[in-house]
Parts: C-alpha cells; structure tokens; sequence
C-alpha cells in the first residue's frame, strides 16, 4: 500500500525530517511512502534521506501523480501552509487526507498559519482527515 508526502516549502526542513522519520516508520510496516515535492532543492534533501522523490510543477502534475500512485493516505506536510490550490487537489483526489506540522502540537511553535487575515481562507477538511503529530526533532540545542 502506497502512502504520498506532499510538500512544498522548501525551507522547512523541520517538518520534513518529521516526514522522513514517519515514512521510514511505516515502512517497516509494509506501506510503500513517495515523496512529491515542488521544488528539485526539497528533492536533493528527501533523496540524501534514501527516499525517490518526484517533483511536480503544476497543481496538474500533482494531481496526475496522486493518481497514478493511487495511495491509501496522502499527507500534505505543512497541509495548511501549501498553496490553497494544492490543497484542493489533495482534496480533490478522493484519498484521506493528513497534516503533519505544528498545528498537531498543544502549543504554539514557530509559526501559527492562522495568526493574521492575510493568511487566513476558506478550507473544508474532508471527513476522512488526520492530524499527524510531528516526532520531536532531536537536537543539541537548550530548550527556549
């Protein structure tokens, strides 16, 4: 069974390691992860963590892949920081759909996608949607 990782933000390497660490997490369990990514740098990291990702360049593509893929799950990382039009064909395809960022979280941690208006849209989760907690991100850094 096929499991998709989509992302987009090419500078949030956090929530991507998190990615990383569940995709190695399930497939010991059998499940086969992809990686579609919009950008070849997200590629270059995502292919150095052992993983074959493929990059999309249009919403279109995305979708062509989903469907060829044909996953059980598709996880948007950073699903309410991805472009809204990403996120409807995510939606779209039919799939449960999960999150995987600091949403998931008790607290606020780095960013909040809700905080102003001009970050702020109309999405409706589908009925079949997760909230993934993101592993912690071990480090050698104090807590602040």
């Amino acid at each position: 069974m096929n499991v998709v990782f989509c992302t987009q933000i090419d500078y949030s390497f956090g929530e991507r390691e998190h990615a990383l660490s569940f995709a190695r997490q399930i497939e010991k369990a059998g499940y086969r992860a992809h990686f579609l990514v919009a950008h070849q740098r997200i590629a270059n990291h995502v292919q150095l963590a052992g993983f074959r990702p493929a990059v999309f360049s249009t919403p279109d593509a995305l979708s062509r892949m989903i469907e060829e893929i044909d996953p059980v799950l598709v996880v948007g990382c950073e699903l309410f920081n991805l472009a809204s039009v990403l996120v409807q064909r995510i939606i779209a395809s039919g799939r449960p759909v999960a999150t995987m960022d600091g949403t998931t979280l008790g607290l606020e941690i780095n960013n909040d996608p809700f905080r102003g208006p001009e970050f702020r849209r109309s999405l409706v989760l589908p009925d079949r949607y997760y909230a993934l907690r993101p592993c912690p991100v071990n480090d050698v850094a104090e807590d602040t």
